[in-house]
């Protein structure tokens, strides 16, 4: 409560964002990662049905991308080189 408000009386709606970018179940990582990138999130929240279901930190939004990319190289490499390359 950086602004000194008092946690016990200060409700919920007085310091959040009205109408926030959400993301869906359905969503893929790298199109939540892209949001959050351009418009400087660290955290979405996760809705469904308009209700809150979760946070999504960008942390982990990475991760995601990073094994699929990952998993993407090693296909091509596969594909390219046979599938003994690299192993």
């Amino acid at each position: 409560m950086a602004k000194g408000l008092d946690t016990r009386t200060t409700a919920v709606s007085e310091i959040t964002t009205e109408n926030p970018d959400t993301l869906t179940p359905d969503d893929f990582a790298m199109e939540a990662l892209e949001v959050m990138q351009s418009r400087h999130f660290r955290h979405l929240p996760v809705t469904d049905g308009g209700k809150a279901i979760g946070m999504v930190p960008i942390r982990d939004l990475f991760a995601a991308v990073k094994m699929s990319l990952e998993e993407d190289i090693q296909e091509t490499e596969a594909f390219v080189f046979g599938d003994q390359y690299g192993a």
